[in-house]
Formats: structure tokens, sequence, C-alpha cells
């Protein structure tokens, strides 16, 4: 085995993280309680349909729902209740990230006000669900519902060749412990940026839970945060110019199914 070879292998032993990708397609009998995104949410009879916080007469429309009993365990994830996020339907723009608005258009702006993330512990699933689901219009990122199915995996820091490089500056320490020469950047080893985007994912283009967080531009690990949930473009989902959305949060909250915490903030191209 090869130096570079040698610093993959012990590379990858000490960053790797197990997740769950999301793998969607469509169904035509989908219930209420199955995870999907799109489509119609689980919601308890007597349960207030959410709406934004902006726009009080505007409903918020599901984005996305995880039914964590239909999914393999992750560590400091829920095993069973049902998570859903939604998003302002009207907001072509930004797609009601709170975040994107203050910025953007300069005002305060509360958390969970254009999207809000809602969690039912312990749905009751045979009771009856109401059926006052409001009709939407216009654009939406997922252009038709599709189920969700769950698989594990486990992935590694994703590589990144500009901007600030947190994959470089964690590798290249693993690199010269097996170097004649010590190096002080990626683009110094012999094949080394070929390889590394041969092993590593440039940017991935899963949706999933957990694991690190794949981003466009400026790459957020290692982070300490938790991926909720990543939602990429695939033809059927798309975030303005083959984007990816991201919902984190703390460990802490995460464990304590605080989900008034999640961040939510998106990016494309």
């Amino acid at each position: 085995m090869d130096i570079l070879q040698q610093a993959i292998t012990e590379f990858k032993a000490q960053t790797a993280r197990e997740y769950i990708a999301l793998h969607a397609s469509p169904c035509a009998d989908m219930t209420v309680y199955q995870s999907k995104f799109g489509g119609v949410p689980y919601l308890p009879a007597g349960f207030p349909y959410p709406y934004s916080r902006l726009n009080p007469e505007q409903p918020l429309r599901l984005l996305a729902q995880i039914n964590f009993a239909e999914m393999p365990p992750l560590a400091d994830f829920p095993e069973r209740g049902i998570l859903q996020i939604y998003i302002d339907p009207a907001d072509d723009r930004f797609f009601g990230c709170d975040r994107q608005i203050a910025h953007f258009e300069k005002r305060q702006v509360a958390p969970q006000s254009a999207y809000r993330v809602i969690w039912h512990e312990s749905p009751d699933l045979s009771a009856p669900c109401s059926a006052d689901i409001p009709d939407f219009d216009g654009e939406f990122p997922v252009s038709q519902p599709e189920r969700i199915t769950f698989e594990k995996k486990t992935g590694y820091m994703p590589y990144h060749s500009y901007g600030e490089n947190p994959f470089e500056e964690a590798f290249v320490p693993v690199y010269n412990k097996y170097a004649e020469e010590p190096v002080g950047l990626i683009e110094d080893i012999e094949n080394g940026e070929y390889l590394l985007e041969k092993t590593f994912d440039i940017r991935g283009t899963e949706h999933k839970l957990g694991g690190y967080r794949d981003d466009v531009w400026t790459p957020k690990w290692p982070d300490t945060e938790v991926l909720l949930l990543q939602i990429a473009s695939d033809g059927v989902t798309e975030w303005g110019d083959d984007g990816i959305a991201h919902f984190t949060m703390t460990h802490e909250a995460l464990r304590n199914r605080d989900f008034s915490r999640v961040d939510y903030n998106w990016e494309c191209y």
C-alpha cells in the first residue's frame, strides 16, 4: 500500500460516521402516516394546521415527514414518532427560510416564522386524521409527493478543493505521518487531488439524516451540530439552481427532542 492509500485508509477510519440515506420514489397509495416528501401530513384530530407567523393568513405546506418507526436506528435519533417540516409555499424566493428573509429583507424574523418543525412523539395510528388540508398553488421545492425509504450507510468527511478547506487541514497531518517529506497542501501530493476526489464525495446529492452535510459553497464541517435532515436536488425536488437544504440542531436538543431549536438554510449555485 502506498503512502497516499495508507493515509486515506486511516483518514476514513478516523472520520467515519453512520447516517441514513433517504430514497424517494412515487407512490400512488401513501398513507398519512408514512415517511414522505410533500403530500398529505399526519395531523391528529383537533391538531391546529400550521400557518406562517409572518403572514398569519398563509398556511404552510408539508415539505418532509419522517416516521422514525420506519427507519433503521441511528444514535441520538428517535426510534418512533413522526417529525414534520413545513415551509411557506407562497415564498418562491426564500422557500420559507427565516435566515434568508432576515438577511435579504433586513428585518428581524423570529425562529420558525416562515417554516415549522412539528414533533408528534406518540402518534395514534388508529385515530382519524384531519382532512382540512389547504389547497396550494405556485412553485414548491417538491414537484410531486414521493414516499421515503431508508438505508443505513457509513460516510466520511466530504472533499472540497476550494475556499475554506477543513478537509485539507484534517487530511494533511495524517498524510504527513507516512510521508518521507511533509507537505503543506493537498496539491503538493502527487495525484492527491485526483484520488481524493474519487474516494471522497466532492458534493453529495443524497437526501440524508445524520452524517456529514454536503455544501454547495462553504463547507461547515467538522461541526458540532447534528444534521437532522438534508434534502438535495434530484429532479423531483429542486432548490433553486441545483441546491441543497439543511436542517440542523445541537446534539443536546436532539436528545431532548427539542425540535423548536432546528435551524434551516439552503443554498444553490
